[in-house]
């Protein structure tokens, strides 16, 4: 395989299955799919296909996921309405293969207080080398602000 560049159409023309063109709703849908259905349901389970009469199908991952979700479907349907779509008059589940999913961005370290950037300061000042006691002070004073974490927005993060 040569390094050199492609262009992009050759480059994408593997990502997408073969066959019927994916309809703009559709796009749409997978786009917003791991806000509404949140993030662990995303790497488990992916909106296919509408089919003519517009029912969803989502392929999932396994028998148990596609089980879980077709008693969520009223609740999936209510998440899409939330999301500015007019739900599908029927969800349909099945088991397949599911793009791989990034996992979420792990929770943020809150910012260092007061109290740990003095205690930082304490720790760090036998240092001589003042470019590299300033550094020491930052990662420390960082790490004692891991103790505190702030919670990401929504409902589909993990506690930290």
């Amino acid at each position: 395989m040569s390094d050199l560049p492609r262009p992009i159409g050759e480059a994408l023309a593997g990502a997408l299955p073969r066959g019927a063109p994916v309809s703009p709703e559709l796009a749409l849908i997978a786009r917003r799919w791991p806000a509404l259905a949140g993030e662990v349901v995303a790497r488990e389970a992916w909106p296919t296909a509408l089919t003519a009469d517009g029912t969803l199908l989502v392929t999932c991952a396994s028998a148990t996921w596609a089980s879980e979700l077709a008693l969520m479907g009223p609740l999936l349907q209510d998440r899409l309405r939330d999301h500015g779509f007019d739900p599908p008059p029927a969800l349909r589940f099945r088991v397949g293969r599911v793009p791989p999913r990034a996992a979420p961005p792990p929770c943020a370290a809150a910012p260092p207080d007061e109290r740990a950037q003095d205690r930082a300061r304490t720790l760090a000042a036998p240092v001589r080398d003042p470019r590299l006691r300033e550094a020491m002070q930052r990662a420390i004073a960082g790490t004692l602000g891991r103790r505190w974490p702030r919670q990401p927005e929504g409902p589909d993060h993990p506690t930290c």
